[in-house]
């Protein structure tokens, strides 16, 4: 399983310069710890951290006791302070210590102590903002990471069946996955894609097409897009939603079609897992803009009848722009659950 903590306020800072940016002395614990549990002294003896060792408490709250009661020894733990996961690193021991927790950390205003504590193996550097990690285990983009918790479990085995271990998923997320514009701007994108003339559509014939190019913003990178794809492939589909060409829109004032919205089939976030382009003609569908809306908002099973939907029309199509895709590998993009 893949855990994380939050440490982003004064007091919680202090702790990080404790007990995570570097290690701490737990050597001179040593007796009160084998007292306590020998099977948890020896665990930090046979990893070699019984001196000094990355460490972390949770408070006896309500959802932490029995939170930390779940963790294993070999689960993964990310760090957060301030908007970015920090490091991330494997579970080694845990122990349930007061005596330990105030001497470490102290006490707050209501004389609890983080006495829930772990400890963790040398800890790996990531740097991945919140908005990443959001978006990579599929969470809304206002989710806020708090206090010690477990990545949601759907959530993490849809993830996790795509890489050979956790690790090599965390590795992804830090240093492969990119975000698209669409997380940030999607109304202006779809404005732009309807403000392309007729002679700005593109002439291009189904082939792979091998990307090269991300964008920076802030601190992060992002796939860009071409709105001149998206506004050839809304072309092509007469500017009618391809979920029910049925679906009344408006007319858009700038080009006198009706309005139609443009949607990459497979998500542009992931492209880090594909050798050829996704903008790419024959992956932006057209969608009425409440349909646009469903496919990102509704329940899953709505969701999921509709992906597929669109999948079966354009499957053939993706292949000829090397796109090579299982219809389960587009729903797991989507974090739809409980599809097979």
């Amino acid at each position: 399983m893949l855990y994380y903590f939050t440490g982003s306020d004064k007091r919680a800072q202090e702790h990080l310069n404790t007990t995570i940016h570097q290690k701490f002395n737990i050597g001179k614990f040593k007796d009160t710890i084998y007292e306590k549990d020998p099977e948890v002294y020896n665990a930090l003896d046979r990893q070699g951290v019984s001196e000094w060792v990355y460490m972390w408490g949770a408070t006896p709250g309500r959802m932490n006791i029995p939170r930390w009661e779940k963790l294993q020894l070999g689960d993964w733990m990310l760090v957060y302070s301030q908007k970015v996961f920090l490091y991330a690193g494997q579970v080694v021991a845990k122990l349930h210590s007061r005596e330990i927790a105030e001497e470490v950390w102290g006490a707050n205003a209501n004389n609890e102590t983080w006495e829930y504590i772990f400890f963790l193996s040398d800890l790996q550097r990531i740097d991945v903002p919140v908005e990443k990690f959001n978006a990579f285990f599929g969470y809304k983009p206002n989710f806020v990471a708090q206090g010690f918790n477990n990545i949601d479990e759907g959530k993490f085995n849809l993830r996790r069946e795509e890489y050979d271990s956790t690790l090599s998923m965390i590795q992804s997320l830090s240093e492969e996955f990119t975000l698209s514009e669409e997380y940030f701007e999607d109304d202006n994108f779809q404005a732009k894609v309807n403000n392309q003339k007729a002679q700005q559509l593109l002439k291009e014939n189904p082939e792979p097409k091998a990307f090269n190019e991300t964008r920076k913003k802030a601190s992060y990178s992002h796939w860009s897009r071409d709105p001149r794809v998206s506004a050839t492939a809304l072309h092509f589909a007469g500017y009618k939603c391809e979920v029910d060409a049925a679906h009344a829109t408006f007319i858009s004032k700038s080009d006198s079609h009706p309005f139609m919205e443009a949607h990459h089939l497979i998500p542009m976030n992931e492209q880090h897992k594909f050798e050829y382009k996704l903008d790419v003609v024959g992956n932006v569908v057209a969608l009425c803009p409440n349909c646009h809306r469903m496919i990102h908002h509704a329940s899953d099973k709505e969701r999921m009848n509709v992906i597929k939907q669109l999948y079966d029309d354009r499957v053939k199509e993706l292949e000829q722009y090397g796109l090579n895709v299982s219809v389960d590998e587009v729903l797991n993009a989507y974090f739809i659950e409980g599809y097979k």
